[in-house]
C-alpha cells in the first residue's frame, strides 16, 4: 500500500510540474520568451523573475551568435535562484 501511495504521489507531482515549464528560444534576433523578443539582458531578467518556480528550457536555434547566448545566460543569472534551467537541443546526433 505504501508503494502505491508513493507511486501516485510521484505521478501527481510530475503532472503538476509539467504545466510550469517555459521555453526561451535563442535566435539571431534575441531571446524569444512568451511571445516577446528580448534583446536587453535587463528586460529579459525582469520577465524571468515573474516566472518564479518555473522550469526554464533554453532552446538554441541554428547559428546563434555567442552574444545572444551570453545575454540570455546573463539574464538568467540576474533573475537569481528562482529558476530551474535546462538546455534543450533542436537536433540529435551529428546532423546539426
Amino acid at each position: 500500500m505504501k508503494n502505491l501511495i508513493l507511486l501516485l504521489s510521484l505521478v501527481i507531482s510530475g503532472c503538476a510540474t509539467q504545466g510550469n515549464v517555459a521555453d526561451i528560444s535563442i535566435s539571431k534576433s534575441g531571446a524569444n520568451f512568451e511571445g516577446n523578443t528580448y534583446t536587453s539582458r535587463t528586460d529579459l531578467a525582469a520577465a524571468l523573475v515573474s516566472k518564479r518556480g518555473a522550469t526554464i528550457h533554453l532552446v538554441l536555434e541554428k547559428d546563434v551568435p555567442y552574444k545572444q547566448v551570453e545575454m540570455t545566460m546573463g539574464a538568467v543569472q540576474d533573475a537569481g535562484a528562482v529558476l530551474d534551467v535546462g538546455l534543450v537541443g533542436k537536433c540529435k546526433g551529428l546532423d546539426c
